[in-house]
């Protein structure tokens, strides 16, 4: 038919001045376009309004368009989520009896309101809660309201919340969801729009997200999401020991008892202080609050001041003197008569003077002081060789110096190789620009690297047959395969490579992309180095008395790692600390003294120290003495 360009080309020119839905029930939005069918279709033909017959028109040779409508009804593509609809609608009419959940969505409500006891939770605040109470595992901050959703959940089928944006409702949910999956519980969860579930997962705390499923966007990358999350989970749940999670989870439950009745106690405390200071008291003949006496107190401080004396307390909170006393005092004053100005001689005030247990301390380090010089005297306690303030303050990075010497050698001794001894005295005797040392050192730092790079690599979970870099088809096939090209040039041939390179996988999966296929790429690389390294230590371990390592890369390399940090421990010990300590002694003590080092070894460095300490001790007591002095000087013309 000539016409229907024509007729599309009006429609579309009619749609871009605005109509964009055709409504059945407004004849404006398509009256015009109908009668134009008309025109360009079959311009002997006719348009007929009809208000009472809505029956189709009867085929004839000529066109006839009426205003009337009818509705054509296709079968929906099949999906999940339609299969899913109809095994639902299947289950419920093969179902004896629906659930009270569902039956309560689609039966008449109950009429009488019925009130449920609440069940008692204790939570981060809510400790105080009776031995009946349920624990609430809500790892965010929480409120009464947010407590009451999980009681009503508790005792009833369901709950509705309602509030206006930006009122928590999603951090809720997201606590909600935490409490039912700590006790062992699925949640599934639902939303209108996609958005919202992807807030309220990103809401959930780092720790339990990986619990949660998502099945967003598309059919096709939500599954893909779904089986990812699901492997993700199994994995997780393949690794557990169920023995040591059944020990850490008593642990944790006792833990979490004791806090609860830490948290309770301190409720307590505070309710019993609350209500002290709520407390009314007698005063005056009148029962006033603390916060009433606190404002007579301040309001009257003029009043009251010269009476400077701390009076008594009593029970009642009366003064414990009355007028009788106050006549007493009159007649007392009247008594001493001339002597009174005497009051006025001068006195050293009290408040200028230390107690009596700083003058117990301060008599403590006098009796120190003077013993350390008695040690100094009788040679038990080593002389400084000056009483420079240099000397002294190199005797104070001589105390640290022993201390970290000290803090190395226990290292060493704790983990007990039985190398150590034996690398230490070759370590003595050679010289630190020696090749053989060099090397030694440079090896140590290639395997801090390789194990560096070994953590990043064991993180992106990268799966390769054991000695996969030997093989130099599969090293050709990666090269390949990262610069996007198929792993072999031919179809056929080089079996080997293709089963090994075929059983690879990232993150539990088979490489999918040139990135997955560079972190494979870089593993070999990893353990072609590393092949270097354990060749290079094996030619060095001879020299040094070290031992070689088990086979395998990782295993041996890992080894490796642990014995480095010792090395580097012993060396440290050798080159910086034994080194040097012969010079530390002699800046302090003097030649002579140091000297004493070679005869009596590391009884001698603790006696070192001993005196160091002491001397430090004393240079510190020396203000005793001043604190002494100025004490003296306050008693001067009183």
């Amino acid at each position: 038919v000539s016409g229907v360009k024509q007729l599309e080309a009006y429609w579309r020119s009619v749609l871009a001045t605005g109509i964009n839905r055709v409504n059945p029930f407004e004849p404006s939005t398509f009256e015009g376009a109908s009668r134009a069918a008309v025109g360009y279709l079959d311009p002997t033909g006719t348009y007929e309004v009809r208000t009472d017959d809505v029956a189709p028109p009867v085929p004839s040779d000529k066109l006839t368009i009426t205003n009337t409508w009818v509705l054509f009804g296709r079968k929906r593509t099949g999906d999940i989520f339609i299969e899913d609809i109809e095994r639902l609608e299947k289950k419920v009419e093969g179902a004896a009896q629906l659930p009270s959940v569902i039956r309560s969505l689609v039966e008449s409500g109950d009429s009488e309101v019925k009130l449920r006891p609440e069940q008692p939770f204790r939570g981060l605040s809510t400790s105080d809660a009776g031995s009946a109470a349920m624990e609430l595992y809500f790892p965010m901050p929480y409120n009464d309201e947010q407590v009451s959703i999980v009681q009503k959940l508790h005792a009833n089928d369901g709950v509705v919340v309602q509030g206006p944006p930006g009122t928590g409702k999603t951090h809720t949910i997201a606590n909600v969801i935490c409490h039912y999956l700590a006790q062992g519980k699925r949640v599934l969860v639902t939303a209108k729009g996609e958005s919202a579930l992807a807030v309220l997962q990103e809401k959930l705390p780092e720790r339990i997200r990986p619990l949660s499923v998502a099945l967003l966007s598309d059919e096709r990358d939500g599954m893909k999401q779904f089986e990812h999350s699901i492997q993700t989970i199994a994995s997780n749940v393949a690794g557990l020991n169920p023995t040591r999670a059944e020990r850490n989870i008593a642990a944790a439950e006792e833990k979490l008892n004791n806090l609860h009745a830490k948290i309770a106690h301190v409720d307590r405390t505070a309710a019993a202080h609350a209500a002290k200071h709520l407390q009314s008291y007698s005063f005056q003949g009148r029962e006033v609050s603390p916060q009433e006496l606190a404002k007579a107190v301040l309001q009257d401080a003029d009043v009251h001041e010269w009476f400077n004396d701390e009076p008594t307390p009593t029970a009642d909170e009366n003064p414990p003197f009355d007028d009788q006393a106050i006549n007493s005092l009159r007649r007392a004053r009247m008594n001493v008569g001339e002597d009174l100005p005497y009051l006025g001689c001068t006195l050293p005030s009290a408040t200028a003077f230390p107690s009596w247990a700083d003058l117990l301390g301060l008599h403590h380090d006098l009796v120190k002081a003077k013993s350390i010089d008695a040690g100094v005297n009788q040679g038990a306690i080593l002389a400084l060789s000056d009483s420079r303030l240099e000397t002294f303050e190199k005797a104070q990075a001589l105390v640290r110096f022993l201390e970290d010497r000290a803090t190395l050698k226990a290292e060493v001794s704790d983990k007990g190789q039985s190398w150590s001894d034996t690398l230490g005295k070759r370590l003595t005797e050679i010289q630190p620009t020696d090749p053989v040392l060099i090397a030694l050192i440079d090896l140590c730092e290639a395997v801090r690297q390789l194990q560096s790079q070994r953590r990043d690599l064991l993180a992106k979970a990268v799966e390769v047959p054991p000695d996969a870099e030997l093989n130099q088809d599969v090293v050709e096939a990666l090269a390949r395969l990262v610069a996007g090209k198929s792993a072999f040039a031919l179809p056929f041939g080089k079996g080997d490579a293709r089963r090994l390179v075929s059983v690879v996988t990232v993150e539990g999966l088979a490489p999918v992309c040139q990135s997955d296929w560079q972190l494979v790429q870089a593993l070999l690389g990893w353990r072609v180095a590393a092949r270097k390294v354990i060749a290079r230590w094996t030619s060095l371990a001879g020299e040094f008395g070290l031992e070689v390592p088990e086979a395998g890369v990782e295993p041996a390399l890992k080894k490796l790692a642990n014995w480095q940090l010792d090395i580097e421990k012993v060396r440290q010990s050798i080159f910086e600390f034994d080194a040097k300590l012969h010079y530390r002694l002699d800046e302090v003590f003097g030649r002579k003294t140091a000297d004493r080092l070679w005869d009596e070894g590391e009884s001698f460095v603790a006696i070192a120290h001993s005196s160091l300490q002491a001397h430090v001790d004393k240079t510190r007591l020396a203000y005793a003495m001043k604190r002494v002095q100025e004490l003296v000087r306050k008693l001067e013309g009183h």
